[in-house]
């Protein structure tokens, strides 16, 4: 419903900026109500006319074999994107049936809740030619789009999906769902130019080190127990070909502030690594 939808683009506006990202904005659709508003043409031209908006192909839209009026609403639908209530607008001078009024009211809600909720309003496009290819989509659609150095790159997309699950169930039961990805290449892309990518690997609080062949079972027990701890914890296996001596010299070159020096019988004897004076 509305509250979920609210909470998994909330929770995508956060993902960003936790990850400083500034020059973003989201694009928000409506697959149901795309599909609805295609409605009105023959069922030969349905799929061209989704695919030609999909792709943002104005020339085939204009080039399909359409009635003067269908034309004109294709070429309608093309341009409902931008402003959120100029958008709204356009869409109420439709002759809307009351499913269609139903969700253009829960459009016109989600926008003011993000808005509301949000420490700032955020940058929001609200484009009805935002469709897929694929079908599975049942309600809003959304895809993050970040315009840097003259160049646009998508970097997450989602959406609801209320009917998936039936396609997988063993008695075809649907589950409401929604949900979004981000596109790792893209965001790695953007971050490099901002500089909100670590320089280097932080160091390690422990390296764990079986004394004795008997013991490397035990010690990787031993580094689980760590890594398990409450807090976060960086520990790392010693993987053997290094006599003590190395083994201190790795650990204080690397930064890292115990050593674990695990016994046969599981016990760990603790060293802090300090600079030798």
């Amino acid at each position: 419903g509305l509250l979920a939808d609210g909470e998994i683009l909330l929770l995508l506006a956060d993902c960003l900026n936790n990850l400083g990202l500034q020059q973003w904005h989201l694009i928000l659709g409506e697959a149901r109500l795309t599909r609805s508003l295609l409605s009105p043409f023959p069922k030969p031209m349905q799929e061209k006319v989704r695919k030609a908006i999909a792709y943002l192909d104005r020339v085939t839209l204009e080039t399909l074999p359409l009635s003067p009026e269908l034309r004109e609403r294709a070429l309608f639908l093309f341009d409902l994107r931008g402003d959120p209530a100029d958008v709204l607008q356009k869409v109420a001078s439709f002759d809307l049936d009351s499913s269609e009024h139903e969700i253009v009211t829960n459009l016109k809600s989600l926008v003011e809740l993000l808005n509301s909720s949000s420490p700032s309003p955020l940058p929001i496009v609200l484009d009805l030619t935002l469709v897929q290819t694929f079908d599975y989509y049942t309600g809003i659609v959304f895809e993050v789009v970040s315009s840097s150095e003259g160049s646009s790159r998508v970097l997450g997309q989602g959406g609801r999906y209320d009917q998936l699950l039936s396609l997988y169930h063993p008695q075809g039961e649907a589950y409401p769902g929604i949900g979004f990805c981000l596109n790792l290449e893209d965001l790695h892309y953007v971050l490099l130019s901002s500089n909100q990518l670590p320089t280097q690997t932080p160091a390690s609080d422990w390296l764990v080190v079986p004394e004795f062949p008997e013991a490397e079972a035990v010690a990787f027990t031993y580094a689980q127990k760590l890594r398990d701890s409450e807090h976060l914890v960086r520990v790392e296996m010693d993987l053997g070909g290094r006599s003590p001596a190395q083994i201190r010299e790795y650990a204080l070159g690397h930064g890292i502030t115990y050593i674990a020096w695990v016994q046969a019988d599981g016990t760990p004897r603790i060293e802090t690594v300090t600079k030798k004076v």
